[in-house]
């Protein structure tokens, strides 16, 4: 081979890494939080995010491309889901009701354009290659170095600390706080995902100082996803909660000698019961908190007696409307960002009656604007991704890539219980597909599962 072929060789190889694949994560997930930082500064709010994240998608794009086309691996069941979840995408925007809105420019930054979705993708396809357990625990550390700043500003935000005071020319009220997501329900889905990575690294990490670090901004992330005054973020942080707790419970059993998960178990217990009796507190002490808690009394109430549109702070109502139009699209859907559709085609409907671009449920709104078998594809990879991270932890004899494993498989299923609630943006959504990405990245020589 000539020197020159040697050479375009290694450039390919550095190119189609593993390192590289894990720079194009990290820096995107630094990039969409300094930006909008920097932005609202100037009394600005979205103007960064939709921009870097479109430049990242169609970087994605390319990148993966080239890594089928020059470095091919052993096909892997992600390369399945990744191509399957992209022909679905693009055939319910092509076969859209309305494939105008959903190429429309939405002064509010919730739209679901196409370049979105590539994103979210490649995110995914980019953390499955990361064998390398050093890299994985970089994407973890990045989440943690986020969550600092993130988590600073959102005390202060609780406290009436604004960054900006208008947002698409509303005058942003009130001290629950949204940080740079502009949105509580948004910021609480990220801040159990923040949580999650803090939490595992307190309890892997062997260095006192680091660990108490940890528990602190643990501490921090749990008084911000109160703060957020969002329901579904503290049901985010219990079913996390509980996902350690259990695990733990099946380890120690499977690890009889070792007390250490024994040990973890007690922390957790005790770290649960802190968070509870805070937040009882907390409850008591804000008018705003107790509000929440006597809402779902009321909502649960007038669920039992067959009042559903109340239900989720009115999202029942949303809901009906999505599970109505269903039957009538179940092959591909309403389309991309075509929620509007359901609500016009209802007999119910009236011009005057409110309605959502979101189901303000991720699974429903893939159900009702993608159709069944996208739904079903998702939630086949939910399933796969979900059984072969229990399978990494419990058969797994490398203890580091165990804990690792444990650690994105927490922030994972924590966030697909507030995923129940809230709404598909992509300046949240993409963190969730970088995690499941990483919690099962394909297995290379380094990892023996």
């Amino acid at each position: 081979m000539s020197d020159r072929k040697q050479k375009l060789t290694k450039i390919i190889d550095i190119f189609l890494s593993e390192e590289t694949f894990c720079f194009y994560i990290v820096s995107c997930m630094i990039l969409i939080p300094l930006g909008e930082f920097i932005t609202n500064l100037r009394g600005v709010a979205f103007v960064t995010q939709p921009i870097i994240f479109s430049i990242y998608s169609v970087v994605g794009v390319f990148l993966i491309a080239a890594k089928f086309a020059l470095r091919p691996d052993k096909r892997h069941w992600s390369d399945f889901f990744f191509f399957t979840s992209m022909i679905f995408m693009f055939l319910s925007l092509i076969y859209s009701k309305d494939i105008a809105r959903a190429v429309r420019v939405d002064p509010n930054c919730t739209n679901e354009y196409p370049a979105y979705f590539l994103g979210y993708y490649s995110m995914m396809f980019a953390g499955f290659q990361l064998s390398s357990k050093k890299l994985r625990k970089i994407v973890l550390y990045t989440f943690i170095g986020i969550s600092v700043p993130e988590c600073i500003l959102g005390i202060m935000q609780s406290f009436g600390f604004k960054l900006v005071y208008q947002m698409h020319g509303k005058n942003v009220t009130g001290n629950d706080i949204g940080v740079l997501t502009q949105n509580s329900n948004y910021f609480g889905g990220l801040v159990v995902l923040f949580l999650g990575a803090a939490l595992g690294a307190a309890l892997f990490t062997k260095n006192k100082y680091r660990k108490i670090f940890y528990y602190i901004l643990s501490a921090a992330c749990v008084y911000c996803s109160y703060a957020t005054t969002s329901r579904s973020s503290w049901l985010g942080v219990g079913v996390m909660l509980i996902t350690y707790m259990i695990i733990f419970g099946v380890m120690s059993r499977k690890y009889k000698g070792e007390k250490l998960y024994k040990l973890y178990l007690k922390v957790l217990v005790i770290g649960a019961a802190a968070v509870v009796v805070c937040g009882i507190v907390l409850i008591i002490a804000s008018p705003l908190l107790m509000e929440r808690v006597t809402r779902s009394m009321n909502e649960i109430k007038g669920l039992m007696s067959g009042d559903i549109s109340h239900f989720g702070s009115n999202r029942g109502y949303i809901w009906t409307y999505c599970l109505e139009a269903i039957p009538k699209n179940w092959v591909i859907g309403v389309g991309l960002d075509n929620l509007y559709y359901v609500y016009t085609t209802s007999k119910h409907w009236m011009p005057a009656m409110y309605y959502s671009n979101r189901a303000h449920n991720v699974f429903l709104h893939i159900l009702t604007t993608q159709g069944v078998f996208a739904f079903a594809n998702y939630m086949a990879m939910l399933i796969v991704a979900t059984v072969s991270a229990v399978k990494r932890i419990v058969k797994n004899d490398d203890e580091e890539d165990r804990h690792l494993t444990l650690t994105y498989f927490a922030m994972f299923v924590g966030y697909l219980a507030v995923a129940f609630w809230i709404c598909r943006v992509f300046n949240v959504e993409m963190y969730f597909y970088i995690t499941l990405g990483v919690m099962v990245p394909r297995i290379h020589k380094e990892i023996k599962a």
